[in-house]
């Protein structure tokens, strides 16, 4: 039994890493607070359509000084697997943008996830991220990142590059839209993604809504 609790628990936090928008993409102000939500994933077959994994997190990030922010994430539907799920991290501002030159922003984070019946399986996924943005207007940001999420248990880096766009329209109020080549650098054609939305034969392409309320 507690084999088997293992492999489901590694499989299901393998495909829930990297599950969320590039979050965050800039910086928020120092003492800033805002809270955060994600839905979306892997591209799927479903009954002749083509839809997203609603996979949802929800999360909160503070500014801790002007270029460094925390930020945390609960995966709510990793619940349903009998599986708790958790990241958090910080992300630091390396650059503001001037001209032709995007603003820079590195993340840190890491991932656990443990078996919610008996807590003695427990699996932990360092992850780091880079992300270039534009301002286009007053309203809206765009972005393309790069995340690096190390695998001890398979002894691997799972690499996905993602372009994204944030519309700022309302007040507190954000809106984050983002494609992801999920684990572009793995063979994908066999397996848990089994390549049906794979880029010749490698990881998955994923599709994600971000949403987020500044306090």
């Amino acid at each position: 039994m507690r084999s088997a609790r293992t492999l489901i628990l590694l499989a299901v936090s393998v495909l829930a890493v990297g599950c969320s928008v590039t979050h965050p993409v800039r910086v928020l102000d120092e003492g800033a607070t805002r809270v955060t939500a994600s839905v979306g994933g892997p591209l799927i077959p479903y009954h002749g359509a083509t839809i997203p994994v609603p996979y949802l997190t929800a999360g909160v990030a503070h500014g801790i000084t002007p270029s460094r922010t925390a930020f945390g994430d609960v995966h709510v539907l990793m619940g349903t697997f009998g599986v708790l799920g958790a990241n958090g991290g910080m992300a630091w501002k390396i650059r503001d943008e001037e001209g032709v030159r995007p603003e820079v922003t590195v993340l840190g984070q890491a991932y656990l996830f443990t078996d919610l019946r008996t807590m003695s399986v427990v699996r932990f996924f360092p992850d780091a991220a880079a992300a270039a943005s534009y301002r286009l207007g007053e309203s809206w940001l765009t972005y393309c990142s790069v995340d690096i999420m190390g695998d001890p248990w398979q002894k691997r880096l799972l690499v996905t590059p993602a372009l994204g766009g944030q519309w700022e329209g309302w007040t507190g109020i954000r809106l984050q839209l983002e494609l992801k080549w999920m684990a572009a650098n793995i063979d994908t054609r066999h397996g848990i993604f089994e390549g049906k939305t794979s880029l010749s034969g490698h990881g998955a392409v994923g599709l994600f809504l971000g949403a987020g309320y500044d306090l």
